[in-house]
C-alpha cells in the first residue's frame, strides 16, 4: 500500500476500498473475531504502508527536501483539479480510445462478474469489481486532464476478470457442434489485440527491425506522425555553428531527446495550463538566472502563456530575439 500511495496519493482511494471491502466481509460475512482480524488484516495493512512511506520521507529529510514533498503531495494536486475546468471532449476521447483497445476485456470480465456475483459471491471478483468502481472515481476526479494513461487504471481488473471469464466462455464453446463457428468467435474476440499486434510487427519488418537510427526513426514515424517536424526544430538547433548549452522548450519535450540537449529549467514546458501562479513565477526566475541560449515556444502553448502569464512573453520579447518562425512555432535566441 505505501509503494502505491508513494506514486499518487489519490490512489489511496482505491487502496481504501480494498481494506473497508476486506475488514466488512471479514466481520459481517465471515464473523471472525476482532483479535484475529486486527492480526491479520490490520497489522499488514499498517506494516505496508509505513515502512514505504518512512523510507521516502527518510530520503527527502536526508537532502533537506521535505517541503517539496509536502508541496508534491498535499499542496499542488489538489490546487490544479481545484483550478481545472471539465474536459468532456478529453473524457470521451478517453472513453473512445480504452473501448477501441480493450473491449474484448471488457466483454469477459462482464461475464466473469456476471456469473461469479450470481452464483459464488467470490471475494475476488468483488474486490476487483470495486477496483474498477473506484478507478473510475479517480479517473473523474482528474477533471481537467482525463490523459489516456489514466485509464490504464482499469486494466489490471479488467485483465484479471477477463481470464475468468475466458475460462467460463471456453466451456462455452467446447459445447458448439462446429468448430469453424468457435475459431470465428475467437479471432473476432481477440481481433483488436490482433490487428495492433500485426499492424506493428508489419511495420517493424519493413523498417529492418529498427536496428538503424533512421529506420527505426521510420518506424517510431508511423505511430507519431509529429515526430518529422519535431525533429526537423531539434536539427535547426543542432548544427555545428549552434550556441551550446541547456534549452526552454515550451511545447513537446521530445525536441529536448531529437537535439540532445537537456532542459534550462526544473519546471517544465509542457501542459502549462496546469500551473499555479507561484510555479509561473519560478519559472521565469529560473530562464533569468540560467539564460539557456535557445527558448522555443509553441503555438499550442502561447495562448497559455498569453492569458496565465504575459509577463514571460515580455521578458523573452525583451531578452531574446526571433531567430525562426513557422507552422510549429516561435524559435528565440539570447541577446
Amino acid at each position: 500500500g505505501g509503494i502505491v500511495i508513494t506514486f499518487k496519493l489519490i490512489l489511496l482511494l482505491i487502496l481504501l476500498s480494498f481494506w473497508l471491502t476486506i475488514l466488512i466481509y471479514s466481520l459481517l460475512i465471515k464473523r471472525q473475531p476482532i483479535p484475529k482480524v486486527f492480526v491479520e488484516i490490520f497489522i499488514p495493512i499498517f506494516m505496508g504502508i509505513i515502512f514505504p512511506i518512512l523510507f521516502i520521507v527518510s530520503y527527502f529529510a536526508w537532502f533537506n527536501s521535505l517541503l517539496i514533498l509536502y508541496q508534491t503531495f498535499f499542496l499542488y494536486p489538489p490546487r490544479i483539479v481545484a483550478n481545472s475546468q471539465f474536459n468532456p471532449s478529453g473524457l470521451f476521447a478517453g472513453i473512445k480510445w480504452f473501448l477501441n483497445n480493450f473491449y474484448p476485456l471488457l466483454l469477459a470480465a462482464t461475464v466473469a462478474v456476471d456469473v461469479s456475483l450470481r452464483k459464488s459471491k467470490n471475494i475476488l471478483t468483488l474486490l476487483l469489481v470495486i477496483w474498477c468502481i473506484f478507478a473510475w472515481g479517480v479517473i473523474a476526479l482528474q477533471r481537467g486532464a482525463f490523459w489516456e494513461y489514466h485509464y490504464l487504471l482499469l486494466f489490471v481488473p479488467l485483465g484479471i476478470l477477463a481470464t475468468k471469464g475466458l475460462d467460463v466462455l471456453w466451456e462455452s464453446l467446447k459445447k458448439l457442434s462446429s468448430p469453424f463457428t468457435t475459431i470465428l468467435l475467437i479471432f473476432l474476440f481477440f481481433f483488436p489485440l490482433s490487428h495492433t499486434l500485426l499492424k506493428k510487427s508489419v511495420v517493424l519488418v519493413n523498417n529492418n527491425f529498427a536496428l538503424a537510427e533512421d529506420t527505426r526513426f521510420k518506424y517510431q514515424t508511423v505511430f507519431r506522425e509529429k515526430y518529422p517536424s519535431l525533429r526537423s526544430e531539434a536539427e535547426f538547433i543542432s548544427q555545428p555553428e549552434s550556441l551550446p548549452g541547456k534549452i526552454y522548450v515550451a511545447g513537446d519535450p521530445s525536441i529536448y531527446y531529437f537535439s540532445n540537449r537537456t532542459q534550462a529549467t526544473s519546471l517544465r514546458g509542457w501542459a502549462l495550463e496546469y500551473f499555479l501562479p507561484e510555479q509561473w513565477t519560478k519559472l521565469l526566475e529560473e530562464l533569468d538566472s540560467s539564460k539557456p541560449p535557445y527558448i522555443f515556444i509553441d503555438y499550442i502553448q502561447q495562448p497559455t502563456i498569453n492569458k496565465n502569464f504575459p509577463r514571460m512573453l515580455e521578458f523573452i520579447q525583451g531578452r531574446y530575439r526571433i531567430l525562426r518562425q513557422n507552422d510549429n512555432g516561435i524559435w528565440y535566441t539570447l541577446l
